[in-house]
């Protein structure tokens, strides 16, 4: 039986799987649980497709409501991706791969905070870019030879290739010849973690890659 937007449920304490009418419903250990919002999902195998249900709660009280839900079939296609692209961040989120999820075009914190507004074009790029995780509130997300975006903190950083469009307001614009063949090594990822500030970062990768490319 599926649960439907303006339904109520009962949760246990700090729930990461719960089954409620036949659902596998998951909320992983990503989310901040003092806020009255909470996101979990459930997942269907169709023939050779998976199905992914995205439900919205809110806090009332011992109880929960479903405010809102979100169906999307697992895809590559970019194009389609263009649709789903919030739903699948927040699946993302829910399972700890992204410290930020995105919705109403901004992304938000694990407290369910809005941190900045961003186009669809710079969410799907940030999706489809590798993630490399510094810490649970740091991560970069690289994409070969064009960027690199930085989440540190609920601050958001991008170094950008001069080569493309500029997908972000305050992007940072480099000459392309720093991004070619530039790679984030277990080394550079080292030191990042010792590395305190947001704007330290950057001058740091700066750093690297203007070595890289010498």
């Amino acid at each position: 039986m599926d649960l439907y937007i303006g339904d109520y449920i009962i949760l246990p304490p700090n729930p990461v799987s719960v089954r409620i009418r036949d659902l596998d419903l998951y909320f992983g250990t990503n989310q901040d649980r003092t806020t009255d919002r909470l996101f979990a999902y459930s997942r269907e195998q169709q023939r050779n497709n998976i199905i992914f249900t995205v439900y919205t709660f809110k806090r009332l009280s011992r109880k929960f409501k479903v405010v809102n839900t979100g169906i999307y079939y697992d895809t590559k296609d970019i194009s389609t991706f263009f649709t789903i692209y919030n739903l699948v961040s927040i699946v993302d989120f829910i399972d700890g791969k992204l410290p930020f999820y995105i919705e109403n075009g901004s992304l938000w914190n694990r407290q369910h905070q809005s941190i900045c507004t961003i186009t669809p074009e710079f969410g799907v790029l940030l999706l489809v870019s590798i993630p490399l995780i510094i810490s649970p509130s740091r991560c970069l997300f690289l994409r070969s030879n064009t960027s690199i975006t930085l989440f540190y903190d609920d601050k958001i950083a991008v170094l950008q290739s001069s080569r493309v469009k500029q997908f972000y307001s305050d992007a940072i614009i480099l000459d392309n010849v720093l991004f070619t063949n530039f790679q984030i090594t277990q080394h550079i990822i080292d030191q990042l973690k010792k590395i305190e500030t947001l704007e330290e970062t950057i001058v740091y990768l700066k750093r690297e890659m203007t070595f890289n490319a010498l």
